[in-house]
């Protein structure tokens, strides 16, 4: 039992900020003048309207547990997602 309580951090704190990038395939083409990724129709991503899935579940682990601390696998995947597009979080 005092086992299960360690393991989650332990695995959170193990994880690699890409260590999700292999389940978000690559969404954009290129970038335009300005720096913004580009899709394959032409279209300009924005961080805002790009992985709402991955977004949704990362703001509702903070709101819910209070602190991102224990919420950084669904950071890690939200950032992952946003790789996909072509955006540089940090």
């Amino acid at each position: 039992m005092g086992n299960t309580s360690s393991t989650p951090a332990a695995t959170a704190a193990a994880t690699s900020p890409a260590s999700y990038d292999h389940l978000f395939p690559k969404q954009y083409v290129g970038y335009n003048d300005a720096g913004k990724p580009v899709g394959p129709e032409g279209q300009v991503f924005k961080p805002c309207c790009v992985c709402p899935d991955t977004k949704r579940e990362r703001d509702e682990c903070v709101l819910r547990e209070g602190d991102e601390e224990k919420c950084q696998e669904f950071i890690a995947r939200h950032k992952a997602c946003l790789r996909s597009y072509g955006f540089k979080p940090q």
